[in-house]
């Protein structure tokens, strides 16, 4: 467990290093498009996220393996979605730098691809992998049940909001930026969570219902960047 997390660590930092190269590369340029503050704040928050995250990781690796149990567990359920989500807008901020070129309409397709449908549900199917960790022997009613549920369900809410002609209509495109807002939202709530974790004993783990929660949180945050995203790139 303790190279696991160390690997996640390391991958973060690497991440984190794209992102920091990128926003300078891209505040250096002498004409800036419409959608630069979108891009951005996208590539700041990604990159504040990563570090976030990557130190996390990086405290977790440093628990001694005998005590890496169901605690070790439900620190890597609440820290899944803040990297999976960092992942998502450094995807996000590169198609945002293409939507405006209409020879680039390929990249933008496969862009909102990935920021919409295939990151987001592989980021679910993890988490729900994270919670049958959890609660794999606790009880008849187990919460990746419900987890199953949302990722079944994820795929179908993708694809309408893919083919939501009118939501512009009702979502302002110029909250372009809200998107990283929530990723970086989310690794600030795991980071202040975290110690207290830290502090249960070994054998501590979530509740089932609070994995539940968990997991239905997961998803409203993760339709809720979708809808944001594709509006930004309409």
């Amino acid at each position: 467990m303790a190279n696991l997390t160390s690997l996640y660590s390391q991958l973060c930092g690497v991440l984190a290093g794209f992102a920091f190269a990128g926003l300078a590369i891209y505040l250096n340029a002498s004409q800036l498009p419409a959608q630069a503050a979108a891009v951005s704040v996208s590539l700041f928050t990604a990159f504040a996220a990563l570090v976030i995250v990557s130190v996390l990781y990086a405290l977790l690796s440093g628990e001694s393996s005998r005590v890496a149990t169901r605690r070790t567990d439900t620190s890597l359920l609440l820290y899944g979605l803040p990297f999976g989500l960092s992942i998502i807008t450094m995807f996000y901020a590169l198609t945002l730098m293409a939507v405006e070129r209409p020879e680039l309409a390929g990249m933008v397709g496969v862009g909102k691809f990935l920021v919409v449908v295939a990151t987001p549900t592989i980021l679910l199917g993890r988490l729900n992998i994270a919670a049958i960790d959890i609660a794999a022997d606790h009880g008849r009613w187990k919460p990746h049940q419900l987890g199953w549920v949302l990722l079944i369900l994820y795929p179908i809410v993708a694809a309408f909001i893919l083919n939501w002609s009118s939501l512009t209509a009702y979502v302002d495109a110029t909250a372009g930026s809200v998107p990283g807002y929530i990723g970086l939202g989310s690794a600030v709530l795991a980071a202040v969570v975290s110690p207290i974790i830290s502090t249960r004993p070994p054998g501590y783990r979530l509740r089932p219902g609070w994995v539940a929660s968990y997991l239905t949180l997961s998803f409203v945050a993760v339709v809720t960047y979708s809808v944001l995203a594709v509006a930004a790139l309409a």
